[in-house]
Order: C-alpha cells, then structure tokens, then sequence
C-alpha cells in the first residue's frame, strides 16, 4: 500500500512563488508609471521648493544676492557679482556642482508671476533673475504655477512677508 502524501514540494513552492512575483512585477509596472506620473508634479514642486529654501538660506549665509531663472526647459540659480567691473549676473552653478541647471520636464508647466513695484527695469540683461533673494532675508514677492500638462491639479509656490517659501496645492 502506498503512503498519503501531504503537503508541497518545495519544487512547488517555488514555481508558484516565481509566477506571483512575475504577476505582481507586471502589475506594478503597468499601474505604477500611471502612479509616478501623476505624482511628477508634485515631486517637481517639492523639489522646487526645496531649493529655493536653500538658496534663500544661501542667499542670507553668504551675504550674496541671489536670483531664480526659469527658462523654457530649466531653471537655474544666479548670484550677482558686484565687481568693480560693473554688476553682472553669474551662473551659481559654475561655484558649486549643486547649484547646477536642473530640467523641467518636457510635461511640466511653470509660470513664474512676479511683483516688482517700482523695479520693473533695474536689470535688462538675459541672464538676470526673475526671483531675487537679499541677504538681509527680502524675497522678491512671487508665485510660481506647476501643472502636468492637461491636468486639473495644480502647485503654488509663494513667500509670505518674511520671505519663507511655501508650496501649497492650488484649490
């Protein structure tokens, strides 16, 4: 008489292990980039808001005027080097590799809103900022607007009076 067999094979075992963790890779593939991608603007906004903190902190730390600079396809920060040669704005990138350009997204929108009462032309060149951070802690008053495009979801970055930086999702 042979005997009952009870139980798996650990042969078993593993093949039924490899064909749920085949599935549910498959799965998360599919459903996660769907996941990411509607969280892309948000991460980007927060990303945003991280360094314009830091370099509102730079900014006031070392005593250099620091601006924002949004372009079509990156942003990056600037100081101003007051030299006896005349103001100009410098790339801060060129300092230090963390400050270097960084992209925005090809389905990212920003649209930088800024007030400058009384400043509209003090400075005329490509390079200069559209934000500028003092050392004495001034922000120029902003609000920067980031969607993914065809979405109803959008981010405000702005400052309030003492120049701290805020993200909030647009109601």
């Amino acid at each position: 008489m042979r005997a009952l067999r009870h139980g798996f094979t650990l042969v078993e075992l593993l093949v039924v292990i490899l064909i749920i963790g085949l599935a549910s890779s498959i799965i998360v593939l599919k459903t996660g980039h769907f996941y990411l991608s509607n969280k892309h603007s948000e991460v980007f906004a927060r990303e945003l808001t991280a360094m314009l903190d830091l370099a509102h902190d730079q900014a006031i730390f070392s005593s250099n005027t620091i601006g924002l600079r949004v372009g079509a396809d990156e942003y990056h920060f600037v100081w101003l080097d007051n030299t006896p040669d005349g103001s100009k704005w410098k790339v801060l990138g060129d300092k230090d590799i963390f400050w270097q350009a960084r992209p925005i997204p090809e389905e990212i929108v920003i649209t930088v809103n800024v007030q400058r009462p009384g400043q509209q032309n003090i400075f005329k060149d490509d390079t200069a900022p559209q934000i500028i951070m003092l050392p004495s802690g001034e922000v120029t008053p902003f609000t920067i607007s980031i969607h993914k495009q065809n979405s109803d979801q959008i981010y405000k970055i702005t400052n309030n009076n003492g120049g701290k930086i805020i993200m909030k999702e647009a109601e």
